[in-house]
């Protein structure tokens, strides 16, 4: 690595007080390092020694600078002989220094390998820094940085950034914070490169974490102003931890109640090519990796989905396992969809204790993403262990993952002896007959079937007239209102203005594209909507409107939710239309089907789920299906039989 630095120390250590070192970069680092008391750190490419000097007057027991500029070390002696500190400073790694430290701070230094070679050396001598179980924490250039030179100009800094963007390849970075301007040449790395090369060094547990701006009440710039950079930084920060030994660690039992952590098996063996990484958003995940991970099911697991869901409420991490890889989204959800209480209701236990929730956002369907092949029960495995480790680490009770297909449930369930797959909801869809609604309808009692043609006279005969249209911004606008009502009528007040928002953040990140309405007009009026999006050979109904102030639309529901799409499904192709969870007794009369749905449930500490009681309550509740749909036994999908212990009937 050539020196750029030598004569440029006075300017980096004045620079402390850039608005955006105060603003973003020091909270940042000060929110993820924590309270160093009594720790030992290494500052890697500590350049003017700033970090090295905050870290130990923040109580770090031992501070040792290392950088290969002969400048920026003689600055930090004379720095250290004019305030001293105790602070070392060396330009390389003792071996007396080996395994001696807790962290090391590596701050814009993997930025400065320009070879894969430098790359693989810097992140070798962190790990040989660093004791079993020590932490990295380093800021490359983010895989995903803004393209535009301009977008950064306002925090100071120009990204003049190369086309295509590959391994290797130069960045010219220009720093400008009056009276100083400089520019310096950085390298870029991909994600998968990064994560490899720490992989192969000894590191494990990898996430790539959030930025965070100063407290309110010690800013003198709003928190706004920031937006654009913590949605698009010009660096990403990965923490990662040196693992204890190569081979995948073997999982120990362990309880909250006890106070000892839960370990998680890595992945990290150098030799198997497999990891765990915590993304911070969807926005680092390359989309060819996780599309190859998705069935015709997955919609809801989409990456342009999941991205408007990030867009519309706010990014939560993900936790996958690369190589062969297998995804896991986490996030707290926050309506009685989602209440521990209501879905654990039967089961003895406090569901009032806060658990780490996984799952897309909002979503009532979450298949578990796990390629196939010989390392698939390693790879469930270390996702079920990660997340274990997350809740930990965030306090909770434990991990739920709720709304899984039963067979994925039970997959992921069987990862951990402390957790069970409990059954708790169904999930709804019609397979398509290529007649559409009337093929569909040959199939129903006469009862149901008479039912439908009366609800189709009806509606016509009111003047009823349905159209298939594109989400087009005007369309957007007139059925915004019509489903803010609908969702206010079933207890899930929701004003217009968040209607438009998610919408404007399904557009931004592409996913209404897929988007198609079913509109119901009356004399020219829109009076009822059912948005639809098509994924694979799957139509999936997500929103319903209408306007409940008239009393010619009573049958708008049926036909805009069932008749029509299906029709619209057989035309287009695909072969199932999916209804998701609620109102199962009215779909199944119209020819849906009902597959089980359970919840992950690991706990940490003495429980009162065991495998007896998980199977008892798995019992009741397909029992209570059966006896429900007893006049429909069509109903149910031969998947309600694997809920069952052998010996139930």
């Amino acid at each position: 690595m050539n020196d750029q630095f030598s004569q440029h120390a006075h300017m980096y250590d004045a620079m402390w007080h850039w608005p955006f070192r105060q603003g973003v970069e020091r909270p940042t680092i000060a929110h993820l390092v924590g309270d160093v008391t009594g720790a030992r750190i290494l500052d890697l490419g500590c350049g003017a020694g700033i970090y090295s000097r905050w870290l130990r007057k923040c109580g770090a027991d031992r501070v040792v600078g290392l950088d290969r500029s002969a400048g920026m070390l003689a600055y930090c002696r004379e720095q250290e002989t004019r305030e001293p500190l105790g602070i070392e400073y060396t330009d390389q790694l003792l071996r007396s220094m080996e395994g001696a430290f807790d962290l090391v701070l590596g701050v814009y230094v993997l930025p400065y390998a320009a070879t894969k070679a430098e790359l693989a050396a810097l992140c070798q001598e962190a790990g040989s820094a660093l004791r079993e179980g020590g932490r990295f924490l380093t800021l490359p250039i983010n895989p995903a940085y803004h393209s535009g030179p301009e977008y950064y100009a306002k925090y100071g800094l120009r990204m003049l950034t190369p086309n295509p963007r590959t391994d290797g390849s130069q960045v010219r970075v220009e720093l400008s914070w009056p009276p100083y301007t400089e520019t310096l040449t950085a390298y870029y790395w991909t994600a998968e490169s990064l994560e490899q090369t720490l992989v192969a060094s000894g590191f494990g547990d990898i996430r790539w974490r959030h930025h965070h701006t100063a407290p309110h009440h010690e800013a003198d710039i709003p928190a706004s102003f920031w937006d654009d950079y913590i949605n698009v930084p010009h660096a990403s920060i990965i923490d990662c931890t040196r693992q204890r030994g190569s081979q995948p660690q073997a999982q120990r039992q362990s309880t909250r109640a006890s106070g000892r952590k839960p370990e998680h098996s890595s992945l990290a063996d150098p030799a198997s090519d497999h990891w765990t990484v915590t993304h911070p958003s969807s926005d680092s995940i390359p989309d060819e990796e996780w599309n190859t991970l998705l069935s015709s099911d997955g919609f809801y697991q989409s990456l342009p989905w999941i991205k408007g869901v990030e867009r519309a409420h706010e990014t939560t991490p993900i936790i996958t396992v690369r190589g062969n890889s297998g995804l896991r989204r986490n996030d707290q959800q926050d309506d009685q969809r989602f209440c521990l209480r209501e879905l654990m209701s039967g089961l003895p236990g406090d569901w009032e204790e806060p658990y780490l929730w996984g799952g897309v956002r909002r979503c009532t369907y979450n298949s578990l993403l796990v390629a196939s092949g010989p390392l698939r029960r390693e790879t469930v495995r270390a996702l079920s262990d990660t997340a274990r480790s997350t809740a930990w680490e965030a306090g909770k009770q434990g991990v739920v993952i709720p709304y899984m297909p039963l067979a994925d449930a039970q997959e992921l369930a069987d990862a951990h002896p402390e957790s069970h797959a409990v059954l708790h909801s169904a999930d709804a869809g019609v397979w398509i007959d290529p007649q559409g609604w009337q093929g569909v309808q040959s199939r129903l009692p006469a009862k149901d079937r008479r039912r439908q043609r009366s609800e189709m006279r009806h509606y016509t005969s009111n003047g009823g007239e349905v159209t298939w249209e594109r989400m087009t911004p005007a369309l957007v606008r007139e059925i915004a209102p019509l489903i803010a009502n609908t969702r206010t009528k079933h207890g899930r007040a929701e004003h217009e203005e968040r209607v438009l928002h998610t919408f404007e953040a399904q557009r931004r990140s592409g996913v209404l594209g897929s988007a198609v309405a079913c509109v119901s007009r009356h004399g020219g009026e829109i009076t009822a909507v059912t948005v639809c999006y098509q994924f694979a050979d799957r139509l999936h109904a997500r929103y319903f409107g209408a306007d409940y102030s008239r009393r010619d639309t009573r049958f708008d529901y049926f036909v805009t939710g069932y008749y029509e799409p299906i029709d619209h499904a057989a035309r287009s192709g695909a072969r199932f239309y999916h209804l998701s969870i609620e109102a199962l007794e009215t779909k199944v009369r119209r020819g849906a089907t009902l597959f089980p749905l359970a919840a992950v449930v690991g706990t940490f500490g003495p429980s009162p789920l065991t495998p007896e009681t998980v199977s008892a309550h798995n019992s009741r509740f397909v029992r209570s299906y059966r006896e429900h749909f007893s006049r429909r036994p069509y109903a149910l999908d031969d998947r309600w039989k694997d809920a069952l212990s052998p010996n139930t009937p």
